[in-house]
């Protein structure tokens, strides 16, 4: 990693102080970090306040507010491709698989940092708290003697794979605890988005086996199989790791010994993402059918699999009440958590952008966002939510996050919500 020059440092760090807004709802602007990576080329001239791409005074009109909006930060010739929410941070991954960090409550650049060569696939990113990984995996002496290992001080990780690797950053700074060659995947290519434990980082393969390395020895300490590819993200809780594999099944594995727990076997492949939410899992089948399961039995929640008119291929969203899951004929179906039953549906519905104080907030396909009565499915108010490039699926959290291609980031909050705190982002 390059050193940062100590003028350019100071120059981004007073640039970023001297522009921010004081009307911000998030209070006076605070400098979090000098950024840290590659900045060298980057130019950030233009510390000025993004406009929404639509009008504003339609958001005040349903009593939503625009509660920050920050420029992006991006070298020459780099394009943001994708954006995520994780805790405290918000992350966009660019066109060059740079890795940039904003302060979720108040949009301030954070850092940046490079996690693989442009054209590598590069997968979502993961966290885990208090984790002590040293910069360097511990040889044989620390092996067989661990009293010898140096101590390391705790700090928040973020983890990110590629097909062949993970790495490991300080999420507070940026600071790249392991590179792209201390922890290669050997003899295997990941096929989705693995997850940590905090010691351990699990694996998700084409082969459709799941792998756990110690992230102390960078070794491999349990491996096991599934009936086929991995398609979708892994998932980790209170010691239990969650896998759905495109031969029909859903696994649980005790992450200690790789023990499997239960599996359940649907009624096809799953090929997108599921969720665990306060001890429920809820699975999108690809052949048209919503599973809910307890996360620790494995039993079924449901009398029956929700039914839906065609394939699911897109991440069910859920929140206190309701699954919702896309389908392209059908658009948005709400489903009730508790009975599995259908409770509404939003037929050009496209994704969920918010559920908060039991109203859901959806993005159709015409780009016009809907809010409706959660509980009853009556349509409250439509707007205009159009020109952005990039909008969050959310349904936990009382915020809408958005990007433009350029970087541009925007978090849009209901003005009743009052400020942003970080138990709200918590994941």
């Amino acid at each position: 990693m390059r050193a940062l020059p100590l003028c350019l440092a100071l120059i981004v760090s007073l640039t970023l102080v001297a522009c921010e807004n004081p009307s911000d709802p998030t209070g006076p602007s605070v400098l979090i970090d000098v950024p840290t990576g590659p900045t060298e080329d980057l130019t950030p001239t233009e510390f000025v306040r993004p406009e929404l791409p639509f009008d504003k005074a339609q958001l005040e009109d349903v009593g939503l507010q625009l509660y920050w909006s920050k420029p992006g930060v991006l070298l020459d010739g780099e394009t943001v491709e994708a954006i995520y929410q994780l805790d405290e941070n918000v992350y966009c991954v660019t066109n060059q698989n740079n890795l940039v960090a904003h302060d979720a409550i108040s949009g301030i650049y954070r850092w940046r940092q490079n996690v693989g060569p442009r054209g590598q696939i590069v997968f979502a990113p993961t966290h885990a708290d208090s984790v002590s990984i040293p910069d360097e995996p511990h040889g044989m002496v620390e092996i067989l003697d661990p009293t010898t290992a140096e101590y390391v001080l705790p700090f928040d990780a973020v983890f990110v794979n590629t097909l062949s690797y993970v790495i490991v950053l300080d999420r507070k700074t940026g600071r790249l605890v392991r590179d792209t060659n201390a922890i290669p995947f050997r003899g295997y290519a990941a096929s989705a988005a693995g997850v940590s434990d905090g010691a351990n980082f699990y694996v998700p393969t084409a082969q459709g086996r799941v792998r756990s390395i110690d992230m102390n020895t960078a070794t491999e300490t349990w491996a096991e199989s599934t009936g086929r590819t991995i398609s979708c993200d892994l998932l980790y809780a209170d010691n239990h790791l969650y896998a759905a594999s495109e031969d029909g099944a859903i696994y649980c594995y005790n992450v200690t010994n790789g023990h499997e727990i239960w599996n359940h076997q649907m009624s096809g492949p799953v090929v997108t993402n599921f969720s665990l939410r306060k001890g429920r899992l809820v699975v999108p089948c690809k052949e048209l059918r919503l599973y809910s399961f307890d996360a620790l039995s494995g039993v079924a929640m449901w009398i029956d699999a929700f039914v839906l008119p065609s394939k699911l291929t897109t991440p069910v969203t859920v929140s206190e009440l309701a699954a919702y899951q896309y389908c392209e004929v059908g658009g948005i179906f709400a489903v009730d958590l508790n009975t599995g039953q259908e409770m509404w549906n939003v037929p050009n519905g496209r994704k969920v952008l918010m559920v908060d104080d039991y109203k859901a907030y959806i993005l159709d396909t015409d780009e016009q966002l809907h809010i409706i009565s959660e509980s009853s499915g009556e349509e409250l108010a439509v707007i205009d939510f159009s020109g952005f490039d990039m909008v969050l699926t959310n349904a936990t959290r009382p915020a809408i996050y958005a990007a433009m291609a350029n970087g541009d980031l925007f978090c849009i909050r209901p003005e009743s919500a009052g400020y942003l705190t970080p138990e709200m982002l918590k994941d």
